[in-house]
């Protein structure tokens, strides 16, 4: 059985991976992540994946910019 200490990571695979504040392309870029940085992966809803950077701010970003999911 998995801990619930495991966090599972998603890397990012686009030069730069912008990170919004909803899972919507017109929401507001929440941060943006370079390539290869990897973030926690909080959930998926669809087409966007909700992650978390290691300095805690949190967003959404397409599925086709990340590794892992």
């Amino acid at each position: 059985a998995k801990q619930l200490g495991d966090k599972r990571s998603v890397m990012v695979k686009v030069p730069v991976a912008e990170v919004r504040t909803k899972a919507e392309d017109s929401a507001p870029i929440a941060f943006k992540a370079e390539q290869n940085v990897l973030l926690d992966l909080v959930g998926v809803n669809g087409s966007w994946v909700q992650v978390r950077d290691r300095e805690g701010a949190a967003g959404y970003v397409k599925v086709q910019q990340i590794w892992g999911v």
